[in-house]
């Protein structure tokens, strides 16, 4: 399943290198947010929206679409 969310109301701009997050703020129930996660890679997580950032042993993927308009 996809999920699509439209941020073009938000007018976000950007310049070099960014991170993409996510944050599950609901509890959507077993089997209904799935990731793929690898082995002997490594990602990064936190408890809560401002807690602080730790290492965990496994590399999650999380794919994202973005379409790039340069309108200057």
């Amino acid at each position: 399943q996809t999920m699509v969310i439209d941020l073009s109301k938000h007018m976000i701009e950007v310049e070099g290198d960014f991170l993409v997050t996510l944050e599950q703020v609901k509890d959507l129930g077993p089997g209904k947010l799935l990731f793929y996660a690898a082995p002997l890679h490594k990602s990064f997580s936190r408890r809560t929206s401002q807690g602080a950032w730790k290492s965990i042993p496994v590399g999650i993927s999380l794919s994202v679409d973005v379409l790039v308009r340069n309108e200057k």
